[in-house]
């Protein structure tokens, strides 16, 4: 039976930068794939850059669930100009960069749920053992002005599960032609975004692959027809679909 490391990553802000910004710095309202792989190498004490074949699409396998409903707003941050590298003594001036923050719409901790499991059983064993150790090095919501907390919640098995309605986020190739669902089963209405995002990087930190995923913008499941299974894990009473085509 597979099992699966859930943890949470918690903090009062965030900016998930988008590959695809400008001058002005937009923000995912979650992490992307690319973004967890990094904290969960942040937690082993992996070198930057090292790791991106031991956490490739195939045999690494990432689901996220935002628990608190999220907001964004726009602030101006101040930054030091470095369009050379004489500037980096802060020579050249300061530089006011337009930024989208992520905050949560209530309460003051952005929680996110993450689930992880890895073909590689020792890869997963050591991964858990050091999430209840703690991370070796500082882990934080995409930017390291935003320190994170981590909460290792333990590692869990659970059931394949046919089903139209999801806890985590979802990759719209898992959608039969993309059909989501705009109602609840008690005929609530469901809203949806879709953020496109880096989902792999090549060694060189290049993005090898993107993906179109959906969340649901008041915090409730995702409905949809799903080409793959979730998965359910019972102790937690959460409903899981793996961003990865393929399903578990």
């Amino acid at each position: 039976m597979r099992k699966v490391i859930v943890f949470e990553i918690r903090g009062p802000a965030a900016h998930f930068r988008k590959f695809y910004t400008n001058s002005s710095s937009l923000s995912y309202a979650f992490p992307a794939r690319t973004t967890l792989a990094g904290i969960v190498a942040a937690v082993l004490g992996l070198p930057k850059d090292s790791y991106y074949r031991l956490l490739t699409g195939k045999e690494a396998h990432y689901a996220v669930r935002l628990i608190t409903p999220v907001r964004k707003i726009m602030q101006t941050v101040k930054f030091v100009r470095t369009k050379t590298i004489k500037e980096v003594n802060g020579s050249g001036g300061p530089t006011m960069i337009p930024t989208e923050i992520i905050l949560p719409v209530r309460g003051r901790e952005l929680i996110y749920r993450v689930y992880f499991y890895h073909d590689d059983l020792s890869f997963q064993e050591e991964l858990a053992k050091q999430l209840a150790l703690g991370p070796k090095f500082p882990v934080y919501l995409g930017r390291s002005e935003f320190l994170a907390k981590i909460d290792f919640l333990g590692v869990f098995s659970g059931t394949a599960l046919e089903t139209n309605f999801v806890d985590t986020v979802v990759n719209l190739e898992l959608l039969k032609d993309e059909e989501l669902l705009f109602s609840t089963l008690h005929g609530e209405d469901l809203r949806y975004l879709k953020e496109k995002m880096p989902f792999s990087f090549n060694s060189d930190r290049s993005i090898a692959a993107t993906a179109s995923v959906v969340y649901e913008v008041g915090g409730n499941r995702v409905g949809g027809n799903f080409n793959v299974p979730a998965f359910k894990i019972e102790s937690l009473g959460d409903v899981v679909l793996f961003m990865e085509p393929g399903g578990i």
